[in-house]
């Protein structure tokens, strides 16, 4: 598959039983950055990497006029994940020599955190000339060998697109015998899908470098950390009306990932998204505000010189909000779950058929929001991540 760089006209064409590839001028090179995020992922990152590199765009990255890096960023493990990725760049190196199109590396980060690592692939770690970067997270599978190709492929067919995921699939779609929480989980995640309009599905994308490198994310938030990115995007920085249209889904490809099975994980899951999501509110209100106030200030560079010289500025800013305007003015409603009842696109009859599911997941997060709000309240909000953590740890 031939591609083009942003600013060539796409030239499309269908090639009998494979799929549709985009032309490019020949001389072109188009630059990849592959980063993997990992913590503690000691017995799950050989075969995310495996699959990776089992990835057409390294397979043939000459053939198909690629140079890619694949970088995986180990940061704050404490397991033997360093060690195991070492051993598995040493035999890869037998099919992907040091002086060829394809580069492996390993970067060593002794502070822990998403959001820090997220910042280091984008501003630091990929290579500067980069036309696009992927990030993946080291707990994942990716399902088919062409899929970072369908990726690449869909993006560069809308030029509004800035970054575009796979579709995620959850461990437990294919278990033969499924649990009563697996099976309202899968239930409340397809009603969500459903009723999305763009969603940055954390665990892997493809992003237009300059998109990737106009975000920088406050290292410290206390959510998940791609609803904060996806707000980024679709509004260009708070300096616009947020537009879906910047992200987009590559339904060809996909992945499988982990997910909760139990109600208690699950809990604290939709704690840490409601706390997040009142992080994203207070942020994009901020940067709203500043780029008002200083149009010729760049956000990117704005957040990160507030991360460096004062760390836990965002967390005083949202106690601010919640003092100024109120906790629950200031919080998401978990009375969003019924907002499809206001779609024009969706029939009476599918409305009905879909208000069951909506009731049962407004009931599981009104504890859900009551738990965030005193979490809120009371400055408790990095907790979250304890409790997670420490559910994982104990399921292992």
């Amino acid at each position: 598959m031939d591609y083009f760089l942003p600013g060539l006209d796409p030239l499309v064409e269908t090639v009998p039983g494979r799929f549709p590839r985009v032309g490019k001028d020949s001389g072109d090179t188009i630059k990849l950055s592959v980063g993997v995020v990992a913590r503690n992922e000691e017995s799950g990152i050989a075969p995310a990497l495996e699959s990776i590199l089992n990835q057409t765009v390294f397979c043939n990255a000459a053939g198909l006029g690629f140079e890619v890096e694949l970088i995986v960023i180990a940061n704050g493990c404490t397991d033997r994940t360093v060690e195991v990725t070492e051993s598995f760049f040493e035999k890869a190196r037998r099919e992907f020599p040091e002086n060829g199109a394809v580069r492996l590396r390993l970067e060593i980060v002794p502070e822990a955190g998403f959001a820090n690592a997220w910042n280091l692939l984008a501003h630091t770690f990929s290579r500067a000339d980069a036309d696009f970067i992927y990030f993946v997270n080291a707990d994942i599978v990716i399902d088919q060998v062409e899929a970072f190709e369908w990726m690449l492929h869909e993006l560069q067919k809308d030029i509004r697109i800035q970054v575009i995921s796979p579709v995620g699939r959850k461990h437990i779609e294919a278990a033969k015998c499924k649990t009563f929480c697996d099976r309202l989980n899968l239930m409340v995640t397809r009603f969500t899908e459903k009723n999305q309009t763009a969603q940055v599905r954390g665990h892997c994308f493809c992003a237009r470098a300059t998109a990737m490198r106009s975000v920088w994310l406050p290292k410290r938030f206390p959510g998940a950390v791609d609803g904060c990115f996806k707000r980024m995007i679709i509004s260009n920085m708070a300096s616009a009306p947020d537009n879906p249209v910047r992200i987009g889904i590559a339904r060809n490809a996909g992945y499988t990932f982990e997910a909760y099975r139990t109600f208690q994980d699950i809990f604290y899951r939709r704690v840490r998204l409601f706390v997040g999501q009142t992080f994203i509110e207070t942020l994009m209100r901020h940067l709203k505000t500043m780029r008002e106030e200083q149009p010729t200030v760049n956000p990117a560079a704005y957040l990160r010189a507030r991360d460096e010289t004062d760390p836990t500025w965002l967390y005083r800013l949202v106690q601010l909000n919640i003092h100024v305007n109120g906790l629950y003015a200031t919080m998401p409603s978990p009375w969003f779950r019924f907002r499809f009842l206001e779609n024009p696109k969706i029939g009476r009859f599918k409305k009905v058929g879909m208000f069951p599911v909506a009731l049962i997941a407004f009931l599981f997060d009104v504890p859900v929001f009551l738990s965030a709000a005193w979490r809120l309240k009371t400055g408790h909000v990095s907790d979250v991540w304890k409790d997670i953590k420490n559910k994982e740890q104990s399921s292992q």
